[in-house]
């Protein structure tokens, strides 16, 4: 993981119990990202000094439920969340991809084993390689491709059901 990650400490640790957590985005409010494995992490949005606001386009990582997800935009974190931030040019693409191969990586650990710094930061992930090389492009394409293809299995199901409407409509 270092060798891809600088794995930092949340600026600052936020406690949900001494916090307004509101449900939806407003404005001048950031994601509040916690150790929830869903949601992307994101328990909901806070409004805090920006001085204490971790960077997007990073991983966050939960210590203890190994949950790593993607943040495209700076976030605000709970307890036990380390920051992953990239040594590499990574793109919204390239961290999903490496997200999800994190994720399947700490598929054996189990909620509350906790992990320390340094096996967080020694913890080795399967990356795709060309000739001893991270092929951060391969993951991008391959992303783009699983992209393109769900799209276009959500637009045929929307077809399909318009179809159904616009047949219903005409009896």
């Amino acid at each position: 993981m270092k060798d891809i990650f600088e794995v930092a400490m949340s600026k600052k640790i936020f406690h949900a119990n001494t916090l307004n957590i509101e449900e939806n985005p407003k404005e001048g409010f950031y994601p509040y990202v916690v150790r929830s494995a869903r949601n992307n992490g994101i328990r909901g949005f806070i409004q805090e000094q920006e001085v204490y606001l971790n960077p997007g386009n990073t991983l966050s990582f939960a210590m203890d439920t190994f949950s790593v997800f993607y943040q495209e935009t700076p976030y605000f974190t709970g307890n036990k969340i380390k920051v992953l931030i990239p040594k590499f040019g990574m793109t919204r693409w390239s961290a999903l991809f490496i997200a999800v191969c994190c994720q399947k990586a700490f598929k054996t650990f189990t909620w509350g084993m906790n992990a320390t710094h340094q096996d967080v930061e020694n913890f080795k992930i399967p990356l795709p390689v060309i000739q001893d090389q991270i092929t951060y492009e391969y993951m991008e394409h391959f992303i783009k491709a699983l992209e393109k293809q769900h799209i276009e299995r959500v637009k045929a199901l929307w077809d399909q059901r318009l179809k159904a409407y616009e047949d219903t409509i005409r009896v």
